[in-house]
């Protein structure tokens, strides 16, 4: 049933609840008029008062019938077929008792005509009215006629008929009129009622929009992160729009990936929601579904989609043109605010970024002058001393500083070293060479360049290949880190184990030391860049805290993996595993 007919139903109602009524007196004083005519002389003929009694008589049964419907029809279209009936029943009735009165030539019976069009005004306007003094001209012409046939002597008077029914036609204007006038009227209020009703609703509207935009900035502003911040915006708009639910999604390279939700939570991976979702963001057009209950809306800057926003009304139809609109308008609202906190949110990391690289640049220049001033003051001192005083040492002093100078001329040769390939790392310039080799001869060759300390490294074969493919130099490098630290870290009665095999098929080296171990958070960071294990501010060790970075850069460049275990007071041991298909593939790109 349309909204509009609800009105005209409730009218219609209680227009025919009055005229019951009205019936119900009509039937009481028609009761009381038959009763007297049949006491009072004159008395009329025989027959009359029974007509009349029928007559009260069919209009009470005909107002109970007309009640009864009442009650149990609400339909529109019901009530107006009851009001029809009931008009046809008055029409019989008031027309059957001014027939049966019509042996008095001079009675005023005929009166009771008046009351058709005041009712058919009433119930159909002019029409209705025009309709009642049409019917009561045919019968009073017919009246008149079976007049004359009763009193012959009299003749047939058209005047009398055209003086009734022009005096009824004239009641029937004006009632007519009154009623189109009042109708009109009635739905020109009617008209006001609606626009008050849609003025207010957009209003409301406004409102709820406004509370929606101001409430939706606040939260994104108020956010400390922009996933933070995109959660509290979707709280914000569901609750002030009163969605069932809503979903923000990130839209990046045609992926959907949802980043905050209000109310229940709603899949998005079923096909028919996927497509809409896509549609949305592509075309940047609204999409809604589900008769109106869903809609998709994308979230864009700049001609550019970031994402998406699903909403899921209460009810069908829930999702009118107003909520599309408002919708769009704060869709372009979150992605701005969505927008900046992401650029807010990736201007603190960059800041906390410099932060970090100025203190790693302080720690690198301190760490580095230390570690480049130690062994050039012990190359200058030495050669002093054997330039100075040359003559007076023995041939074993000699050799022993010739020995010293040459360690640390090693020790500085191995930093310069390292600098250069971290540097040729984060510049991308730094070039593989991948070839067959022999694996137990290679490993025995880096441990033998370890010289004097060669004697506490036990190198273990457990079903190594005999050949593989990999960068010799490279791996040099990193098993020469990590041998470095493990003696480095370890008591000098303490062996080193160095183990070579396979792994899934892929090569795979192992150093194990029992020196002084590692705590888990120290395993977390051994990896980074100029840290080192223990008191990194007094320099304990040796080193810039750069071959365990290098170690682990060598090792990724190469396609392998590598990893470390430690345990406080136990030992650590440090493997990589270097994959024959990617060194494979790496030595043809080479």
């Amino acid at each position: 049933m349309s909204t509009h007919s609800t009105p005209h139903r409730e009218d219609l109602a209680r227009l025919e609840a009055t005229l019951v009524r009205i019936r119900w007196f009509a039937t009481a004083f028609g009761l009381f008029q038959v009763w007297q005519g049949a006491t009072v002389p004159p008395l009329p003929p025989a027959g009359v008062i029974s007509v009349a009694y029928a007559l009260v008589a069919l209009l009470g049964l005909g107002n109970v019938a007309i009640w009864l419907g009442l009650r149990r029809e609400h339909s529109l279209d019901g009530l107006r077929r009851i009001g029809l009936a009931a008009f046809i029943l008055d029409i019989v009735v008031v027309t059957g008792t001014c027939w049966a009165y019509s042996y008095d030539r001079y009675g005023a019976t005929w009166v009771l005509a008046y009351v058709l069009p005041l009712e058919g005004a009433m119930r159909y306007q002019l029409r209705g009215a025009l309709a009642a003094v049409a019917v009561a001209f045919a019968t009073e012409l017919a009246r008149e006629a079976y007049r004359t046939h009763l009193f012959p002597d009299l003749g047939f008077h058209l005047s009398s008929v055209t003086f009734r029914v022009g005096v009824m036609a004239l009641v029937a204007l004006v009632a007519g009129m009154m009623a189109r006038s009042l109708a009109e009227q009635a739905r020109a209020a009617e008209r006001r009622a609606r626009a008050f009703e849609d003025l207010a609703r957009r209003e409301r509207a406004a409102r709820r929009e406004l509370s929606a935009f101001h409430d939706t900035v606040l939260a994104g502003i108020g956010g400390q992160t922009p996933q933070e911040a995109l959660q509290l915006m979707a709280d914000s708009i569901g609750s002030n729009l009163g969605y069932e639910s809503l979903c923000i999604l990130a839209w990046d390279d045609d992926d959907l990936r949802e980043e905050a939700s209000f109310g229940d939570r709603h899949r998005h991976d079923d096909p028919v929601t996927q497509a809409t979702l896509v549609a949305a963001a592509r075309t940047q057009r609204p999409q809604l579904t589900d008769g109106g209950r869903q809609m998709a809306v994308a979230m864009a800057i700049g001609g550019k989609t970031i994402g998406v926003i699903h909403v899921q009304a209460a009810f069908e139809g829930g999702l009118g043109d107003g909520e599309v609109e408002a919708l769009r308008r704060l869709a372009d609202q979150v992605a701005l605010v969505a927008e900046g906190a992401r650029l807010h949110a990736e201007r603190a990391q960059t800041v906390e970024r410099l932060e970090e690289l100025a203190r790693l640049k302080s720690d690198f220049v301190a760490i580095t002058s230390h570690e480049l001033r130690t062994p050039l003051t012990g190359i200058r001192g030495f050669a002093s001393i054997l330039f100075k005083q040359h003559d007076t040492l023995s041939p074993e002093e000699r050799i022993e500083y010739l020995g010293i100078v040459d360690q640390q001329s090693a020790r500085l040769s191995r930093l310069v070293e390292d600098l250069l390939v971290v540097t040729k790392l984060d510049d991308g310039r730094l070039k593989l060479s991948i070839r067959e080799a022999e694996v137990e001869p290679f490993v025995h060759g880096v441990v033998a360049s370890f010289a004097g300390e060669a004697a506490r490294i036990h190198v273990v074969s457990e079903e190594a290949p005999r050949w593989a493919r990999f960068d010799p130099d490279r791996v040099e490098q990193v098993l020469r880190n990590l041998v470095h630290n493990a003696l480095k870290f370890s008591a000098e009665s303490d062996p080193v184990v160095v183990r070579v095999g396979l792994a899934d098929e892929a090569l795979l080296f192992e150093v194990a030391d029992r020196g002084v171990g590692m705590s888990t958070d120290q395993r977390e960071r051994i990896f980074d860049r100029f840290h080192q294990a223990g008191n990194g501010h007094r320099r304990e060790k040796e080193g810039v805290g750069l071959g365990l970075y290098i170690a682990r850069r060598l090792v990724d460049e190469m396609g392998g993996a590598i990893g470390v275990e430690s345990t406080p007071g136990a030992g650590t041991t440090f493997r990589f595993t270097l994959p024959q298909a990617v060194a494979a593939k790496t030595a043809e790109r080479t």
